[in-house]
């Protein structure tokens, strides 16, 4: 069943979705890296699998890292960090989504600085809190394994220009 069928010549679609923010997510940390990772490709045995035992295990999602301990990404999310009112994603390879490309040019416009860095597993209990985004929209972190984070990062406080409605539109960023 079609709701829309996009007609030869339609101008582009933007789809909206309203829904409640997500809850606060639990992160377990696993030792893997997704190849060619800057690609989105179908076939991640590896992060299904991780993903399915975390979860197994009372955890909401993945934080794949590297070997020597570099932080990448979630197994279905991007993550972020926030260090004295910066936004911090990690510098290792890791899938670039639309809602992270989305969330730092509404947070860059909103006046909030943005950095990438190497993050390594054990520099989290030095950031101030953390997040994970997806096409599900952006959600804390409670915790990476057992080291808390503070439940709401400071822009999302800070940054009221995210949620309102851009010129020539009728809603706000979904989640923000």
């Amino acid at each position: 069943m079609y709701v829309y069928r996009p007609q030869p010549g339609d101008g582009p679609v933007t789809l909206v979705t309203v829904r409640s923010p997500a809850p606060a997510q639990r992160l377990r940390s696993v030792p893997y890296q997704r190849p060619a990772a800057h690609i989105k490709h179908l076939g991640e045995f590896g992060q299904g699998l991780h993903l399915r035992q975390v979860t197994a295990a009372g955890f909401d999602e993945g934080l794949l890292v590297a070997p020597d301990g570099a932080v990448a990404e979630g197994t279905i999310t991007n993550v972020g960090f926030v260090a004295g009112g910066t936004v911090v994603r990690p510098d290792a390879p890791a899938l670039e989504g639309i809602t992270v490309l989305v969330l730092r040019q509404e947070l860059e416009r909103a006046g909030v600085p943005w950095r990438e860095q190497a993050v390594r597993l054990d520099d989290l209990a030095s950031f101030e809190g953390a997040f994970v985004s997806n096409s599900r929209g952006v959600a804390a972190v409670a915790l990476v394994d057992d080291i808390p984070s503070p439940r709401t990062p400071s822009w999302s406080v800070r940054s009221p220009t995210c949620t309102r409605p851009r010129p020539g539109t009728t809603s706000g960023t979904d989640g923000w």
